[in-house]
């Protein structure tokens, strides 16, 4: 019999009940044991078996089924007592049911009783699991159909078979071929909100499910009646209160004893979370996504204004926002200088901005993201003129240093900014701080290589490329073009009296000179040594001499503090405008040139043309 076999094992029993017991199986299967009336129920047969499908315990009702003693029993396998043609069916729901793929199934075959005899049962599984949640085993339910009381178009014993379905976790019900509702567990009205099973009966099974997915699942229904199951699908369910939800759905057939399709049953599981999960995932690739291409295209724009136009626009469309600044910080002048807004037409707005004033001052101050939700009632708002408005203000650092702020706003009433677009924005101000600081960087190594290094001014290279580019406009337009040349008189002495040092702080002078006189169309260069070079788009001839005596008269009277006294220096200037032969910027230079030579030689701190 089942002396001294013990098992340790979760059993789970009717009314939601679980029990874990630790005892010798004939012991908990006596009559004596006030559990074991479940197990000794008269009208139905008990068995558990193992995951090799060998019975572990059968109960009196089963063993007189197969014309078998109790122990005879035990010593067959599930598979062994089933009529060969349904093994194979049986099986693979057995599989099933051990790997977790199924969480229970209820399905009619025929076992072959020790007399010779076939018979149709209902048989209903559900897995056995260990402490540590381990399936290793299956309580069945057999239901012979001959013994019923009921009409097989009911679809439980009114005590047993519905004190199963409702004891058990899983949520199932069972339609008629029209799925209309004849038993609803107590599980699956629960999780569309309702408080009695009895609600559910003799509704449609599609009045749960949204009215946008019936279509589907009326085919998916026509499916299972033609014989092929399909796997699990996915619905949105209505509950009680109205809510949405997600849930999954397994369906199979009920069959007759001739196997002719009588009822369908459903299990159903509540998949919100799971969806939610996803969904979640979905829009973090989305937008991990977006930033990712964002990122690509800034990085390799290397143009700062347009860097930061494409900051202001990428940022905006990624949170849906309604507008989008950019501010960068000024630590000479401790404020925000607005450098790029979006749309384009309210970049005039606020252009600066002090350090720890309104939303932007603030988050910079303060090296954290700043949200307002309502800026008309902010204390500050009115440092920042949008009222009615939810603002996002991310400081953008690299390496600790405040290079500037990205803000988005939007009307609150439309949209409102989450936790999730505070992670997203900080995401994006990372990667757009870096790109700032890599167009910045690459901004001035640009400057620095057109520059000469001890003055400022352009150097030769840069101001050949400069000029060509003035001559070819000044052709297209038909506008005038002039270019000044001068040289420091007598440069050589000031050097050999007053030292090197004094030298080049004479060119720098001179070099400063000319950049407060000029406009700021126009181009200052360093020629060579001592030479320097302007260009005066849209200047004539008598403009271009005005121009060159001022910076004689200015350039004279230049005094160099902690310098001899005496340290004083000229220059001799040339002037030329182009022609309509010149199309080259080297003709240009020679006239100049040509012009610097007759004022040297006519005594030199003068002006010639």
């Amino acid at each position: 019999m089942l002396e001294f076999i013990y098992h340790f094992q979760k059993v789970r029993l009717v009314k939601g009940r679980f029990f874990y017991f630790f005892m010798n199986l004939s012991d908990f299967f006596l009559e004596s044991n006030p559990l074991s009336a479940i197990f000794h129920n008269p009208r139905v047969g008990i068995a558990i078996v193992n995951s090799d499908l060998r019975f572990l315990f059968v109960n009196d009702h089963f063993a007189d089924l197969m014309h078998l003693s109790n122990a005879a029993l035990l010593q067959r396998s599930e598979g062994e007592i089933t009529v060969w043609g349904d093994v194979e069916n049986s099986l693979t729901l057995f599989r099933q049911l051990f790997s977790g793929e199924i969480l229970h199934f209820s399905l009619l075959k025929r076992y072959q009783s020790d007399i010779g005899g076939a018979f149709v049962v209902e048989l209903t599984a559900t897995p056995l699991k260990d402490m540590n949640g381990n399936i290793n085993g299956a309580f069945m339910v057999i239901v012979p159909l001959s013994a019923r009381e009921l009409p097989y178009n009911t679809p439980y014993p009114e005590d047993w078979y519905r004190q199963v379905l409702n004891g058990s976790p899983d949520t199932i019900a069972i339609t008629d071929l029209n799925g209309v509702i004849l038993f609803a567990s107590s599980a699956a009205v629960k999780m569309f909100g309702y408080p009695d099973p009895r609600y559910a009966l003799g509704k449609s099974l599609l009045a749960f499910i949204y009215p946008e997915d019936r279509e589907r699942a009326l085919q998916d229904f026509r499916t299972i009646l033609e014989g092929n199951s399909p796997a699990a699908v996915e619905y949105r369910g209505v509950r009680a209160d109205g809510s949405l939800f997600f849930f999954e759905v397994h369906g199979s057939i009920l069959r007759d004893e001739q196997g002719a399709p009588q009822q369908m049953i459903f299990v159903l599981r509540d998949v919100t979370q799971r969806h939610r999960a996803e969904n979640d995932r979905q829009q973090r690739i989305r937008e991990l996504e977006a930033i990712n291409a964002t990122m690509v295209d800034m990085t390799t724009e290397l143009d700062l204004q347009r860097l930061l136009e494409a900051i202001v626009e990428r940022v905006a469309l990624l949170l849906g926002a309604l507008e989008s600044n950019v501010a960068l910080y000024d630590p000479d002048s401790r404020s925000l200088r607005m450098v790029a807004a979006y749309p384009p037409r309210l970049q005039d707005d606020h252009p600066s901005v002090p350090l720890g004033q309104g939303i932007i001052g603030k988050a910079a101050q303060s090296r954290k993201t700043l949200l307002v939700e309502d800026v008309s009632v902010w204390e500050t708002s009115s440092a920042h003129g949008n009222a009615f408005r939810t603002w996002i203000a991310v400081p953008l650092l690299h390496k600790h240093e405040l290079l500037g702020v990205v803000t988005v706003s939007a009307d609150p009433s439309q949209r409102r900014f989450s936790t999730d677009d505070l992670r997203l924005i900080e995401m994006f101000a990372q990667s757009a701080a870096i790109a700032i600081q890599n167009a910045t960087l690459f901004s001035e190594v640009q400057r620095l290589a057109r520059l000469d290094s001890l003055t400022g001014a352009l150097n030769r290279r840069s101001f050949y490329d400069q000029g060509q580019h003035e001559i070819q406009r000044a052709q297209r337009y038909h506008s005038p073009l002039s270019l000044i040349m001068l040289d420091v008189d007598h440069f050589k002495q000031v050097n050999d009296r007053y030292g090197h040092l004094a030298g080049d702080e004479a060119l720098k002078a001179v070099v400063q000179t000319c950049l407060a006189q000029v406009r700021q169309a126009d181009w200052v260069g360093r020629f060579g040594g001592e030479e320097f070079v302007i260009l005066l788009p849209e200047t004539s001839l008598e403009g271009a001499l005005a121009m060159a005596q001022r910076l004689c008269t200015a350039v004279e009277t230049l005094r160099f503090p902690g310098r001899d006294e005496r340290m004083c220096i000229t220059i001799s200037v040339g002037v030329a405008e182009r022609t309509l032969e010149m199309t080259q910027v080297e003709q240009l230079l020679n006239a100049a040139d040509e012009a610097l030579y007759r004022a040297k030689a006519m005594g030199r701190n003068r002006v010639s043309a």
